[in-house]
């Protein structure tokens, strides 16, 4: 039987290990079988105000506030501020995706947990530009959007650019300024990706479903 955390909650994301949730206050609240206490309610590990979303990966995680702010923690909930003017981010075990206000978009390569447990080291994020490997091209248009998925050939992103194109492209195949990426479908309005499939919904409100394999494309650096 399903049991209530917790009240007037407005967005959650889940992960492997904890969930997390925005309250209508814009409250990060975390909660799961590793961070429940022994009366059943949230234990507070770790609290950020203002939030406007979050990004769960595998033992590391990022929230972006209504101010632009982006931060950073791990399992042992030490939140760290690494960057401003943030629209949207999301983490996944080896690379951290941002998207800017201007819509340019960002990548690190990772972060690390230094010794004492409490701080990191990121590798200082990279404005990144696609190249449609289909016609030798290089994407002019800014992303709007994006998600990233751990897929079984490496990390796998979707990116809806302004113009509502979706690209997808693995973030493996990124050089110092540039990404390989493969045009797969006009008018998107939304994408949700796991290991094996794409969501895509378009602008007519018509779902598609993409199998994973369809995307495992060999792609090489320019």
């Amino acid at each position: 039987k399903p049991y209530k955390v917790l009240d007037n909650v407005k967005s959650i994301e889940i992960g492997n290990e904890f969930g997390a949730a925005i309250t209508c206050e814009d409250m990060l609240y975390i909660f799961g079988k590793t961070v429940m206490n022994t009366s059943g309610g949230i234990t507070e590990l770790m609290k950020i105000d203002n939030v406007k979303e979050i990004s769960l990966g595998f033992g590391k995680n990022a929230a972006v506030t209504n101010d632009g702010d982006l931060y950073i923690w791990n399992d042992n909930f030490q939140s760290m501020k690494i960057l401003s003017d943030v629209k949207q981010c999301s983490i996944q075990s080896d690379y951290i995706c941002i998207l800017k206000n201007d819509n340019t978009f960002l990548i690190s390569d990772d972060i690390e947990e230094m010794d004492n447990g409490a701080d990191y080291e990121i590798s200082k994020p990279k404005e990144m530009v696609f190249y449609d490997e289909s016609n030798g091209l290089y994407i002019n248009e800014k992303v709007s959007k994006i998600y990233v998925s751990e897929y079984v050939v490496g990390n796998i992103a979707g990116v809806i650019t302004e113009n509502n194109t979706l690209y997808v492209s693995d973030l493996k195949t990124q050089t110092d300024n540039n990404i390989i990426a493969r045009k797969i479908m006009e008018n998107v309005k939304d994408i949700k990706m796991t290991e094996e499939n794409i969501g895509i919904l378009d602008s007519k409100e018509t779902l598609y479903l993409l199998d994973g394999d369809m995307i495992d494309a060999k792609m090489s650096p320019v």
